[in-house]
């Protein structure tokens, strides 16, 4: 609770990494969204991972899912980051991959929102606005659907600036 009083007093935002883990007690995320709301501090916390979304019941994701809504939290899910770092025990396989629910946050809310404008206030930068004749500072990344485009880490992206194309190369 403290970093949330001293944020609130000071105007700062907060960025956690939360839940990493399949353990399904984990509720971090839960506590956060709570203090987010009992500080007012909408649109100034972010948080990264929510593993542990993955494995925790479906009522309880879409109730804490819908706090987080009401309360201005941000969540930043990183799949291909998430599925290297899930469940690696040396000379075993990984088999269980936490990814939060990304369909699902789809689902609650506009997709183009949660990969441009959203994510620009969550950083406490201005919210770029999608417009003919509006700056144009972007990445492509290429796939037949959203799914695909997310899931290749070798994917082809291109990068604009200012509408023109920078560069083009495939993922690492």
């Amino acid at each position: 609770m403290r970093v949330f009083r001293l944020a609130a007093a000071h105007g700062l935002r907060l960025d956690f990494h939360v839940d990493e883990g399949l353990r399904p007690e984990a509720n971090a995320f839960d506590d956060i969204v709570r203090m987010t709301a009992e500080y007012g501090m909408a649109g100034r916390v972010l948080c990264g991972h929510a593993c542990a979304l993955s494995i925790r019941p479906d009522a309880d994701v879409a109730r804490v899912m819908d706090a987080a809504g009401r309360a201005g939290v941000a969540l930043t899910v990183m799949p291909t980051t998430n599925l290297h770092l899930q469940d690696m025990v040396p000379g075993r396989t990984p088999r269980l991959r936490g990814l939060a629910p990304m369909q699902e946050l789809r689902a609650a809310g506009d997709w183009l929102d949660a990969i441009t404008t959203a994510p620009a206030r969550a950083m406490g930068l201005a919210s770029p606005e999608i417009a003919v004749g509006a700056p144009a500072d972007f990445i492509t990344i290429a796939g037949a659907d959203w799914a695909e485009a997310l899931a290749s880490s070798r994917a082809i992206r291109q990068l604009y600036g200012g509408g023109v194309e920078i560069s083009q190369k495939a993922g690492e």
